[in-house]
């Protein structure tokens, strides 16, 4: 059954080809706040916060930075592992 969208046909296939058309993934300049800090902060972050609320260390902001830098570089792909437990706590 032809789809009664388009009363011609040609721009209902045109429409369809161009909605099917693959496109490169929107630079992260193009995102808006709410899908930037979704897709690039939030998921390091909130595990970082809940770790520094079990360890609550004295200096609680230089302990979640340490934790930011281990995790960020570990899901970079870096050789650091993801940092657990008593992070900068002296």
């Amino acid at each position: 059954m032809a789809s009664q969208a388009y009363a011609d046909p040609a721009q209902g296939a045109a429409a369809e080809r161009l909605a099917e058309e693959q496109r490169p993934a929107p630079s992260v300049q193009d995102l808006t706040l709410r899908q930037y800090l979704d897709t690039h902060v939030v998921p390091n972050l909130l595990p970082g916060l809940n770790a520094v609320a079990e360890a609550r260390p004295e200096n609680p902001v230089e302990w979640l930075a340490h934790y930011l830098l281990k995790n960020s570089q570990a899901a970079a792909g870096g050789a650091a592992s993801p940092v657990e437990g008593k992070v900068g706590q002296s």
